[in-house]
């Protein structure tokens, strides 16, 4: 699970204009999540291990981008740094419509470093 503090959600530097994100992706050895911080549930967006037939995954690095420059407003496009358990790293990339969680695009990069 990836974990973060709480200063990337909340930019201290600029006080006038405190964002905070409502939205926190995180991923486990199965499933990406997606925690909505208001009503305080957590939803499975997508179950890799079983999308891409992945068994024993140990992941690594885990990027989430909800609003990217490359897909629409509603769709989040999801990075995962996974090794196998005969230590093998490989990469996934996921573009996802968060409001139907239909993927619309997937690829898995065998053998990354």
């Amino acid at each position: 699970m990836v974990q973060r503090k709480y200063e990337d959600y909340i930019p201290i530097s600029n006080s006038n204009n405190l964002i905070f994100d409502k939205r926190i992706f995180l991923c486990d050895c199965n499933f990406i999540y997606f925690y909505d911080i208001i009503t305080g549930r957590m939803n499975k967006i997508i179950n890799y291990s079983k999308e891409f037939n992945l068994k024993n995954v140990f992941p690594l690095k885990f990027e989430a981008r909800p609003k990217s420059l490359n897909v629409k407003d509603t769709d989040g496009s999801f990075l995962l740094h996974y090794e196998n358990e005969n230590y093998m790293k490989s990469v996934i990339f996921v573009v996802i419509d968060l409001s139907t969680n239909v993927i619309k695009k997937s690829q898995k990069f065998d053998d990354s470093i």
